[in-house]
């Protein structure tokens, strides 16, 4: 009998693109929960693709999969939402689920959240601990970063691995990027900025 390659010992439902696949794989024995060896677990990876992943973080829920409200802020699924913050208030104002929902460019998802009092300031586990202006700043994302500043965000707040603000990250995005929108975000920044100098 062939020795089953060490590549694939991980995670491999984590890998599925379809409903079908994950019932698949289940049906083959795939562990619903193995997590891979950055700790990530198979409907993580699936929320990470945002829109796409919506399908099949939904058909893991369904199969058992235990899923943190951020996989949910993640696939921008307010209706989930809705029912985990009617459940505990609280979710709406996790750091992480803001996040979430920053990252992933879900603007109707995150004006829910500040509705209900979500972070605005939240702020990443990564190392860096950005704020979601930063990750908007970063991806370009006016719409994102003008939601974020009209709600309170705090533009001077630097992240703790490069201590850049948002403004910085949008700058530095545009070079390394070269994504024209960060333009947009720098010159809506700076007048934000400007703006709240000039204030009495």
């Amino acid at each position: 009998m062939r020795k089953r390659s060490a590549r694939f010992s991980g995670a491999i439902l984590a890998f599925a693109r379809t409903p079908f696949a994950i019932d698949r794989l289940l049906a083959l024995g795939a562990p619903i929960d193995l997590a891979d060896r950055w700790g990530s677990k198979p409907i993580d990876a699936m929320s990470r693709l945002g829109p796409r992943g919506r399908s099949l973080v939904e058909r893991l829920a369904a199969r058992g999969a235990a899923a943190a409200p951020k996989a949910y802020a993640r696939v921008g699924d307010v209706d989930t939402l809705a029912h985990l913050v009617a459940a505990d208030p609280a979710v709406a104002r996790r750091d992480d689920v803001m996040m979430a929902a920053a990252e992933g460019g879900h603007h109707d998802p995150v004006a829910w959240l500040l509705a209900r009092d979500g972070a605005v300031n939240a702020r990443a586990d990564a190392a860096s601990r950005h704020t979601a202006l930063h990750a908007a700043a970063w991806n370009g994302d006016l719409r994102m970063a003008r939601l974020l500043v009209e709600a309170g965000a705090d533009q001077a707040c630097r992240d703790d691995q490069h201590d850049g603000t948002a403004l910085d990250w949008a700058a530095t995005s545009s070079e390394v990027t070269n994504n024209p929108t960060c333009a947009d975000v720098v010159a809506y920044l700076e007048g934000a900025a400007g703006a709240n100098v000039r204030e009495p």
